[in-house]
């Protein structure tokens, strides 16, 4: 049904008709009864049409229709901090540090992406045909600015608690190691797990010794990894950030220290 709803919109509304007015688009939602998302139905039909209007559809239209843009950024807050409360709640013994590394991690744009593909949010935004034509229903960022929306926009349509029940309830449909997990370890990015390790174990701090050069006129980087004055590991790519977790990976994986 979702494709159908999603293939009626394009076939029948806004590809063939020069004029987007908001009561074209409002008709057109009611006859085809969209009006529920995330096993939430909105009361306000309109809002929900804001929520899903990308702002490439809202510059094409003649017709000032806004885009989603401003609840995008309510919804960016009401989502933090509604998992905020939750991994508070749930994890009673992990320090603010942790809790901060998880939180970023849920509400990251690979996250949230995922989040919109599974309620099938990509069938349901308002694109221009410029982004339409360029797949923009499976951008990471346009899904995940979507879903943001629509937060803020059940928001509105409803009050905090609502809001809360709807995201929470949606989390449950995944597998729970997947959002909140049993142990944190994974949450730890591997060059903290490796400084943590080097600290406990050494009581000093490692070191990555970048060396840069060029190589067919890109910038190449050779970095090696000492600790306690000792090399341990050298690897070279083209991106410092990405030979550093590499390193620190491999280490951590082949107990170098």
């Amino acid at each position: 049904m979702h494709t159908q709803i999603c293939d009626i919109l394009k076939d029948n509304f806004f590809y063939h008709q020069k004029e987007k007015s908001k009561e074209v688009l409002l008709d057109t939602f009611n006859k085809l009864k969209i009006n529920t998302i995330l096993d939430y139905e909105f009361n306000d039909i309109e809002l929900f049409i804001n929520a899903l209007t990308h702002k490439s559809f809202s510059h094409e239209a003649k017709n000032n229709i806004p885009n989603n843009e401003r609840l995008e950024f309510l919804g960016d807050s009401i989502l933090s901090l509604i998992v905020t409360n939750k991994i508070f709640a749930l994890y009673k013994d992990v320090d603010e540090g942790l809790l901060s590394k998880l939180r970023t991690t849920i509400v990251s744009e690979s996250s949230l992406c995922g989040f919109a593909r599974k309620a099938n949010l990509g069938n349901y935004i308002l694109l221009g045909a410029g982004e339409l034509k360029n797949n923009g229903q499976d951008k990471d960022s346009i899904l995940a600015d979507t879903f943001e929306a629509i937060l803020g926009a059940i928001l509105i349509d409803s009050n905090y608690e609502t809001v809360e029940k709807v995201l929470l309830t949606f989390f449950e449909s995944f597998d729970k190691k997947d959002i909140f997990p049993k142990s944190l370890d994974n949450v730890i990015d591997p060059k903290t797990k490796l400084q943590n390790l080097v600290v406990q174990k050494y009581k000093t701090n490692p070191n990555y010794i970048v060396k840069e050069s060029q190589k067919d006129n890109k910038a190449f980087f050779e970095v090696a990894l000492t600790v306690d004055n000792k090399t341990i590991l050298t690897k070279s790519g083209d991106s410092k950030k990405r030979i550093k977790k590499e390193i620190a990976i491999e280490v951590l994986k082949n107990n170098l220290i």
